[in-house]
């Protein structure tokens, strides 16, 4: 991670860590909890300004994550002299691993966490990317389903319980169902027309529901708690495993949908919960093996990097290390930061700190494969944004881009002089209609 004198204090996400890079260094805060009121932003902010004093650094690059409501986003946009990164929240967690393992890529990274924010605008969570430090191309999710009440489903798992078995087409699953009799109907109404039911390729949401459906957790008193009781219960011994089919396409998905549907015929069929639990980490094992083996053949790259809060979960890693160990694969954990979204800031200062060393190019193949990375790179601006910006991919196919950037390239083809309020990294952006570079 190093870019001469220059250094980057990188904004978390929701969650309140930041990293500061110099030179090959770089230093990871201390954890506060979720960044959602006055009092954490005030202590993010002073302890931002303690490592600056502490470590001798002036800003020079700030890189965010592409949330424009995070206190975090907007804390970064109204900084003045910087230049600003955006990056996506799971390209971040890969870079992480790759930077914690001395890598950079490509590989094809697994990221599989609860909530982030997707160039498409939902949400994210369950993602094989093929990347490296500098971007990504998303090569599979899980496929969509609708979070009923948003941020109420994450912390009532019942709901994405609810939301799974309605797409999966199971109507009568009144072992649960009935415990919410008064609410069941209005949340799967919810669901089905998108009635404050973002849609979500979440891992994270994905067990929350199984966890539901099995009887472990149907409301939380912490995050994660769900998965976290539902590894605890799986039986070691269970070999056996759910399959989820896998769609082909330019970008796979993974139908979730089937998980659940296996899971509510063995509960009716009486199987225990510890042996259900098991062949649903086991059938999770055997899903990221078969997508890795598919996404290996197309691209040729044999090196996995997994990542994100789920695979805090021993059970499931494990699981992956050994299976793609045993299909050939070299596999990079995390080690010296954590796969959750402590260590998402140190992924953001590895990506900005990449990007000026090899300018990217859209198409281009990499180092003796030829995997094409749809590089995501970023436009930053030299000058103080006092908005918070609205990443959406309709906009800037394949950048990071605020709109109003966006509509004013759009009109012309714009060809940056020296000095400029805005610079590209020297690349090629592919929207029809204008072509850009630095």
């Amino acid at each position: 991670m190093r870019h001469h004198n220059r250094c980057w204090p990188a904004e978390q996400s929701k969650k309140t860590p930041s990293a500061w890079a110099k030179g090959r260094h770089a230093f990871v805060s201390h954890h506060i909890g979720d960044l959602e009121n006055y009092q954490t932003l005030r202590s993010y902010t002073e302890g931002i300004a303690h490592f600056g004093r502490l470590f001798d650094i002036e800003p020079a690059v700030v890189a965010h994550d592409l949330h424009p409501e995070y206190l975090s986003t907007k804390y970064a946009m109204e900084l003045e002299n910087v230049e600003l990164v955006g990056v996506q929240h799971h390209h971040a967690h890969i870079a992480s691993c790759l930077a914690d393992n001395g890598e950079s890529g490509p590989v094809i990274g697994v990221a599989f966490d609860g909530t982030g924010f997707g160039t498409d605008g939902t949400i994210w969570g369950g993602e094989f990317l093929l990347a490296d430090l500098v971007g990504f191309t998303r090569v599979g999710r899980l496929a969509p389903v609708a979070m009923p009440g948003g941020a109420a489903a994450i912390k009532q798992p019942w709901r994405m319980a609810a939301a799974y078995l309605d797409a999966a087409g199971i109507d009568d699953f009144s072992v649960l169902s009935q415990r919410h009799e008064g609410d069941w109907s209005t949340v799967v109404t919810m669901a089905r027309r998108g009635i404050n039911a973002p849609l979500t390729s979440s891992a994270g949401r994905l067990l929350d529901a199984v966890a539901a459906i099995v009887g472990v957790r149907e409301a939380i008193n912490y995050e994660g708690q769900a998965a976290v009781e539902l590894e605890q219960l799986a039986d070691r011994t269970e070999k056996g495993h759910y399959r989820l089919a896998v769609l082909d396409g330019e970008t796979l998905e993974v139908q979730g949908v089937d998980l659940v549907r296996a899971v509510a015929d063995d509960v009716r069929a009486g199987v225990p919960g510890p042996v259900i639990a098991a062949r649903v980490h086991n059938g999770l094992v055997d899903l990221v093996v078969r997508v890795c083996g598919q996404l290996r053949d197309r691209t040729g790259v044999d090196v996995v990097a997994l990542s994100g809060g789920v695979f805090q979960n021993l059970l499931l890693v494990e699981g992956v290390v050994a299976g793609l160990g045993g299909a050939g694969f070299r596999v990079l954990t995390h080690s010296r930061v954590p796969p959750n979204d402590g260590g998402i800031s140190f992924g953001q200062a590895a990506v900005a700190a990449a990007r000026p060393f090899r300018p990217p190019v859209v198409g281009a193949s990499t180092a003796g494969q030829n995997p094409t990375l749809d590089v995501e790179c970023g436009i930053k601006s030299h000058t103080r944004r006092k908005s918070s910006p609205a990443y959406r991919e309709s906009d800037v196919a394949g950048s990071y881009v605020d709109v109003r950037t966006a509509r004013r390239l759009r009109s012309q083809s714009y060809q940056p002089s020296t000095p400029s309020p805005v610079v590209a990294d020297r690349c090629r952006i592919s929207t029809p209609g204008w072509t850009c570079r630095a």
